[in-house]
Order: C-alpha cells, then structure tokens, then sequence
C-alpha cells in the first residue's frame, strides 16, 4: 500500500534555517526530489505510522514553501511496511521501482529497517532510520560494512543505559522485566541485564507480553511477590492503561521504568495516575524539551494534522529536514554524493547539534522524563557515545 504525501499548502515558517544558498527562496519548479517514507501505515503500529506521516510531511511543506532543495520541490511517498519485514522489504523495492525514490526514511520497526538494509545497499540508495533502535543496526552500518544506512535515533543500548542509571542511583537494587515480546522488547531486556551486571542490581525476573495483550493479572501476582523497586517495561503504549489500572487494582507499588510513551500527556491521562506517578524513561525529544524553536515546531503540527505531536513526528520532520540539508550541501541529488555530505554532516536541530559517527549512527542528546505530579518533567538531557564491539 502506498500513499503520496505531496501536498500544496499555504506557507508555514520555516522552523530551521539552511545555510545552504541551494535552499532559495524562489517557487521550486521542475522534477520533484522523491523521498520515500517506510512505515506501518496498517496494523497495530499505525499510529506510530501517522505520527511519521505527518511529521515528514510538515518538514517537505516547509521545505517548499521556503523554494525546495536545489531549486525543485521534495514530494514524500509513503509506503506501508505493516512492521514486518517480508511486506517491508516488498513495500521498499515499490519504492525504488515504480516511485523512482533514491532516499529512503524508515522503518520504525527494527526488524523492517535490518531486512530493508541489504537492499539498499544493492541499491545504492540511502536509507536514514528515524525511528528504530536495534543495536545491529548501527553495528552493520558505516564501518561495520553497510554504507548507505544512517541513523538519527537513539539506539537501545543507550536509553537502557541511561534508564538503568538513572534509578540505580535513585537507590533501585531490585528489578524485574517486563517487555512486548518483540526483537524491540528482547534486545531491551538483554541490553538491561548488561546495565544491572555492571551497576550492581539484582534482576528478579523477566517476563514479556503479547502486542495487544491486556491481562497482565498472573504475572503482575508473581511480580508483586518478589518486591522489586522497578518495574522495567519495554513496550507499547496502548499496554500501559490496562497495566496501570491492573497494577492498581492489585495494589502493586512499585516505580515504573523504561519506554512505553509512560510520560506523554495522552497516556498519562488514560492511565492510572498515582500508579503512573514517578514512572521514568528515556526519551530523544518531548513537547517540553527544547527551546522556542521546539515550540514552534509542536503549534505547526498540531495546525497540520489537528493533535500533539509524539517523538516519531518529531523524529521524521528532523530526518526529511537533516536529509534535504545534505542534498544542499552536495549540490546534487547523485546518491554517493549526498551520502559522503551526511556522514560530514553537522546539522543544528531542534533538540541540539546532530552529527554521526563512523557507523553513521547519530549522536543525539537525551533526556530522562518523569511524571511528577500528573505531567511530564525532564530530569536532564545526556549525550552518551558508542563504545563498538571491538
């Protein structure tokens, strides 16, 4: 399934400058730079999907309004990857083929970004990753062999660290997992057990859920008999209402940790707020972080699509603008060339200067929110590098 996102809007304002005088003012004319956007736009992450949609779509009106990318207009073409990899994959080489797109967004599901990696690289198009966070995707990227993917997301290895940090020295020493049965859910637990072996935690269990599960009563039971400090949880946001009103409802008191969208104002409204109340995760980007620029961003957003924004609008409104920025600076479209000017790249975004490393990975700052009081509060912002494998 594939949806052109091209529109003709009236002009917002721009909410990044380029320094690039290949950005002009004048209409963009000619042939369109196509720029394909991979994302569940069906199945239980469609919501996911929107959010990307319509960020990547407000970055391309913007773009345009203020004269395109040398001269010519970005048209955005979405194409539905459903979160798995074989529809991904055929959703892809549509995109390639019949769209004629050279630079790929996507996917926010990590098993659709590491099977969509190979192809790309036979391709020679450039993929840049704006919302999946399996390590092996930057481990196989740049040095470690695959040239033509990037990453402008935070990888999972890096938000259970500063998670696992951040409530061990809370006092947390008692933990248990759990996560969505997903390669999202899995890899977080492992890269948690690795942080609680080197912090000195002691991990009670681990148990993981269904997509879409909603009784979590016989694993909450044995969770309440061990007595952990933390609950960690990797998972999906539409688990944590039932969650929380279960935890509740089993008088379960313990401080939830991890990322499952705990600290945005819509979950927090539809779960159980004194069960939610000091939950902490790690985040890229939240409507109260960042400054005047980050603002104008989330009003622009909610004008365009008529909601809030979540970290996935945000972080392909950042990519499709990070990605356009590169094409300037290369003054061509010829894939090579642009994918020599992202890996020099140093791009001032919303939440902070961007650039990659040799694995073409980002490195993005960080921040750790809480609720405090029924709303979501920054604890602190942290940029943490990779240390590879050697």
């Amino acid at each position: 399934m594939r949806t052109d996102l091209s529109r003709r809007c009236a002009p917002l304002v721009a909410l990044v400058v380029f320094a690039s005088a290949a950005l002009a003012s004048a209409q963009p004319k000619g042939e369109p730079i196509r720029i394909g956007l991979l994302a569940p736009i069906t199945g239980n992450l469609a919501r996911w999907g929107g959010y990307a949609q319509n960020g990547a779509g407000l970055a391309a009106d913007e773009i345009n309004a203020a004269g395109g990318v040398l001269g010519r207009p970005l048209q955005v073409v979405a194409a539905d990857s459903q979160c798995q990899p074989a529809q991904g994959v055929s959703a892809l080489r549509r995109l390639i083929t019949a769209d004629r797109a050279t630079f790929i967004i996507g996917d926010i599901c990590s098993s659709v970004t590491l099977a969509a990696m190979p192809v790309v690289a036979e391709s020679k198009v450039i993929l840049v990753n704006a919302g999946s966070s399996h390590p092996d995707i930057t481990y196989k990227a740049g040095v470690g062999g695959n040239a033509w993917t990037f990453r402008n997301y935070p990888t999972d290895e890096l938000r259970t660290q500063i998670v696992t940090e951040y409530v061990v020295k809370q006092g947390a020493r008692r933990f248990s997992i759990l996560n969505v049965d997903s390669d999202f859910g899995r890899g977080a637990a492992i890269l948690s057990k690795k942080q609680l072996d080197k912090l000195g935690g002691t991990l009670l269990s681990e148990d993981y859920f269904k997509s879409g599960e909603t009784d979590f009563a016989p694993v909450l039971t044995k969770i309440k008999g061990l007595k952990p400090d933390v609950l960690l949880v990797y998972g999906l946001p539409d688990s944590v209402p039932p969650l929380t009103a279960q935890m509740k409802a089993q008088g379960l008191k313990v401080k939830l940790a991890g990322v499952a969208e705990f600290t945005t104002p819509d979950i927090i409204k539809r779960s159980q707020a004194d069960v939610l109340e000091g939950a902490v995760e790690g985040m890229s980007w939240a409507p109260i972080l960042g400054g005047e620029g980050n603002r104008a961003f989330v009003e622009a957003y909610r004008k365009r699509a008529g909601d809030a924004p979540q970290v996935h609008a945000f972080t392909h409104y950042e990519s499709l603008k990070l990605l356009a920025r590169a094409i300037a600076d290369a003054g061509t479209v010829d894939t090579a060339t642009v994918r020599e000017a992202l890996a020099r790249i140093q791009y001032d975004g919303l939440m902070g200067r961007v650039r990659f490393d040799d694995h073409n990975q980002a490195e993005v700052p960080m921040a750790v929110l809480a609720v405090e009081n029924g709303a979501p509060v920054s604890k602190g912002t942290f940029t943490i590098k990779i240390t590879y494998p050697q």
